[in-house]
């Protein structure tokens, strides 16, 4: 069905909580967007702003199968912030290079109702594993 984007995030954050309590997932942070996430290590380099690049280590995972095939990884990839899911800009924007980041992303603020054909479902919550290596304007 069809929900408004307010609607499908009390949803999501209700999954997302569970994982994180069922799993002991320590640490965990809440963003006021409603996106989850715990530091492994924080940069303390230059804090990106939307519109610079970004390079990037990431492993992408769907919540209900965080074990399994990620359905994208990469190592040293530079992508312009503005350019990537709304998560990865709010979130790389508060933090230096150097940081990594698990996060665990409402369904809205990575591909939302439609998804990506062939790896990820409608409404499909997200981990990401994140390490911001370095940003530049």
């Amino acid at each position: 069905p069809v929900r408004t984007f307010e609607e499908q995030l009390a949803i999501d954050i209700d999954l997302i909580d569970a994982f994180i309590e069922e799993n002991n997932i320590q640490d965990v942070q809440n963003d006021p967007s409603g996106i989850r996430y715990v530091v492994i290590e924080e940069g303390t380099g230059l804090v990106p702003e939307v519109n610079w690049i970004v390079k990037v280590d990431y492993v992408g995972n769907l919540l209900t199968d965080p074990n399994g095939t990620p359905f994208d990884q990469q190592q040293g990839i530079e992508f312009i912030l503005s350019q990537l899911i709304v998560c990865w800009q709010i979130m790389l924007t508060q933090f230096g290079e150097g940081t990594t980041l698990e996060l665990y992303i409402p369904s809205g603020y990575a591909y939302g109702f439609a998804g990506r054909p062939g790896s990820i479902p409608s409404n499909a919550n997200l981990i990401f594993d994140i390490t911001l290596v370095s940003a530049r304007k």
